[in-house]
């Protein structure tokens, strides 16, 4: 079977070991148009290869890039980026929670979801590069408004028409993603359809298994952003999980919501280009430095982690049920 790139179709066989949630940019467009010395293409660029190199050792071939299009998604760097690294990257359509003026007024789930399909099906900014998969968002300022629901609703109508499956961004502490699930199902997509994101840091066993028992991936997906949680209490919320003998294995991929160059909320601080103060992980290597090490030393092996890192990415991008 065949999944979007962007750099064209590739074997879901050959997607490998994979980062399933990472960034290559999340940059403010308007400031970049506005401005042209905002920020430097050609040090993304050094920086993302320097950063995909490290992790070649480990064995990586693809990275899911899941900037959404409000988020400053890019085809031409994306792009350009995967060819320099020499890695396989894989992006999503699809719009993070900001309600801007233009999506608050009298939306129309249908309409939207026609960008989204264009993005999957036809190419994305005027190229022949498609979307392989659909982003949608909740989080603590909009919640649960009627907004949302049409934002989740239009990603249901794509996933639908295309057959690309959605992930999510989503509170944890706020248990959202159980009312993604819920918001979701009653649009007919199908559990193996979704990853549920950024579920773990809240590390309450009770709310995880409530969303692995519904059927959905589950993303481990912010490693290494340690004011969120702790890379060791991460693995130890895994590793319980795993030990319940239920193949929740089956459910849950690994990765960190890592970021090469990010101005989102500091966009008019001085130090923005400062990654020692930037809160997102500047780089792909927790996973394997740190994560996977103290995977084993719970007794979770090798073989359990390629299910993680291996097939399960693999089955969510063919949509064969868990």
């Amino acid at each position: 079977m065949k999944v979007n790139s962007v750099n064209g179709p590739i074997d879901t066989k050959d997607i490998g070991r994979t980062l399933i949630h990472e960034h290559l940019a999340s940059v403010d467009l308007s400031m970049i148009n506005a401005f042209s010395d905002w920020f430097s293409e050609e040090e993304m660029y050094s920086k993302f290869c320097e950063r995909v190199e490290r992790i070649k050792k480990y064995g990586v071939k693809t990275i899911v890039d899941q900037t959404p299009i409000n988020l400053g998604r890019n085809i031409y760097w994306l792009h350009k980026a995967s060819e320099r690294a020499d890695i396989q990257i894989l992006c999503a359509t699809g719009l993070y929670h900001m309600e801007d003026p233009f999506i608050t007024r009298e939306v129309d789930a249908e309409y939207m979801a026609e960008f989204f399909i264009r993005d999957i099906t036809e190419g994305i900014q005027g190229t022949s590069f498609k979307a392989a998969l659909i982003k949608c968002a909740t989080d603590k300022q909009r919640g649960e408004s009627e907004v949302n629901k049409i934002m989740i609703r239009a990603a249901a109508i794509a996933s639908a028409e295309t057959g690309a499956p959605i992930a999510t961004h989503t509170n944890s502490k706020l248990h959202q993603g159980l009312y993604q699930q819920k918001i979701f199902f009653e649009n007919g997509v199908q559990p193996h359809q979704i990853l549920i994101g950024h579920s773990f840091d809240c590390l309450e066993r009770d709310y995880l298994t409530a969303l692995l028992d519904n059927g959905t991936y589950v993303g481990c997906d912010q490693i290494g952003i340690i004011h969120r949680a702790k890379t060791e209490d991460l693995a130890e919320c895994v590793a319980d999980l795993i030990n319940m003998g239920k193949g929740y294995e089956r459910q849950i991929v690994l990765s960190h919501d890592g970021v090469v160059v990010n101005d989102y909320a500091y966009s008019f601080t001085r130090w923005r280009r400062d990654e020692t103060k930037n809160t997102s992980i500047g780089s792909y290597d927790e996973v394997f430095d740190v994560m996977i090490p103290e995977l084993k030393k719970r007794g979770i092996t090798q073989e359990l982690i390629d299910v993680m890192m291996v097939d399960n990415p693999r089955r969510y991008f063919e949509g064969k049920e868990i």
